[in-house]
């Protein structure tokens, strides 16, 4: 059941997902960084005398949040990229599970969503 939306409101929505894409991107190379700076840190650890030093499990638990927060964000990335892609193929806003089209408002709400309210709350 595709739907045309107006073109001022995909403009307004694919400037946002650029906008967060950007914003992502540059989150991810942030936590690349401090997953590296937490890898140094914990080997740095364990060339200690103390091979239980709390500096190495503390490296040790950051660099594992900050690997949780790159995946995360990468997740997101994926959605990101997948409704610019629909929007280049002219089937945004059309729910992925039941082709019916996704309410503009959910869409201003979050732009990156590929499923109406109904079929998002059976999965």
């Amino acid at each position: 059941m595709a739907r045309v939306l107006h073109e001022k409101t995909i403009s307004q929505l694919r400037a946002r997902l650029e906008s967060e894409r950007e914003r992502i991107v540059g989150l991810i190379g942030g936590y690349n960084q401090a997953m590296e700076d937490a890898r140094m840190s914990e080997g740095a650890g364990e060339r200690s005398s103390d091979p239980a030093s709390a500096e190495a499990g503390a490296a040790a638990t950051d660099y594992e949040t900050q690997m949780s927060l790159e995946r995360n964000a990468t997740m997101l990335l994926e959605k990101v990229n997948y409704a610019l892609a629909k929007m280049d193929r002219n089937d945004y806003g059309d729910c992925d599970l039941c082709g019916k089209p996704i309410p503009v408002a959910r869409l201003r709400y979050l732009p990156y969503v590929d499923s109406c309210i109904e079929c998002a709350g059976q999965n």
